[in-house]
This record gives structure tokens, sequence and C-alpha cells, in this order.
């Protein structure tokens, strides 16, 4: 599985394995799961991934490799679980910036959520 960035901001391995930057541990559960059909492979002790990080420069990027075996994966579905559990209940609220330090520096959403206006 390969996720790529663009931008200036690359998540570290450490920010993956926290679970802020969901995708890629996701996709892998996917996979595992099945949730991909043309894969002609159904089930996976292990899931390699790598996050690319694309400048367009020299070197043109950057890729760091991720290997996401059953625990890791057993801990992404317990989170997930957890966390959809959690947004099942109605006194659960749906925050526009739930880890405020982990906050995008640019968010073409912000205003949506009027959360300048409401601080």
């Amino acid at each position: 599985l390969i996720d790529y960035k663009t931008g200036s901001v690359l998540p570290s391995l450490k920010d993956v394995e926290k679970g802020l930057y969901p995708q890629l541990p996701l996709e892998a559960l996917l996979a595992q799961q099945g949730g991909f059909q043309n894969l002609k492979e159904r089930s996976f002790a292990s899931i390699k991934a790598e996050l690319w990080h694309l400048k367009g420069k020299n070197p043109a990027g950057k890729i760091i490799p991720i290997t996401m075996d059953e625990d890791f994966l057993q801990k992404t579905y317990a989170h997930l679980r957890q966390l959809l559990k959690a947004f099942l209940r109605q006194e659960t609220p749906y925050l526009a910036c739930p880890i405020p330090e982990h906050a995008p520096r640019y968010d073409a959403y912000q205003h949506i959520s009027r959360l300048r206006e409401w601080r």
C-alpha cells in the first residue's frame, strides 16, 4: 500500500502508529479483511506499506517503509471499533479540531466549521 504526500508536512512513523494519520492503517485493515476485490491474496499476516513524500526536487522525494503486522492490525481494528462506538452515542460531540496541536496549517473547509467565529 502506498500513501503519497506532496505538501511540506510528512507524517512520521510514530504519528502513523499513534493513529494521527489513519489512512494507511485503515487501508491495511481493509486489505486484511478482504475489502479489495481485485487482490488475488485475501489473507495477510502482515502488510507492507510506504509513505511517499514527493517534492519534485533533487532528490525527488523520500520513502518511509511501514510493515503492519498482525498485532498492529489488531490494534487498528480495536481503535476503529472504539471510535465507531463513541460516535454512535448521541452525546459524543463531532469536534471540528479534536487535537488542536495536530491541526493542519491550512484547512479548505475551516469556514464550514465556524471554529474561528466560536472562539
